[in-house]
């Protein structure tokens, strides 16, 4: 993490669009990190793209929050017809 630079990623962010699978972005909703506007951001990039926030959870949300995080991707399948 130390060596992350968020530079790196930006070129792909374009070609988000070309994904045709249902996607669901979780995002913690206390990330200090990534501020909401980086996930809005992100989700309109995927097409489709469905965003929640995890509660009381920063950027590590699935160990900040995992009883909400593990919740959300159940769903997620149930919703897909996966479980």
């Amino acid at each position: 993490m130390a060596r992350y630079d968020e530079d790196m990623a930006a070129p792909l962010v374009p070609r988000l669009k070309e994904l045709t699978v249902p996607t669901r972005l979780l995002w913690g909703d206390d990330d200090a990190w990534f501020p909401p506007d980086k996930a809005h951001e992100l989700a309109a990039a995927l097409p489709g793209a469905e965003l929640r926030f995890i509660r009381e959870a920063g950027h590590f949300s699935p160990e900040d929050n995992p009883g909400d995080f593990a919740a959300e991707l159940l769903a997620f399948e149930r919703e897909l017809g996966r479980s």
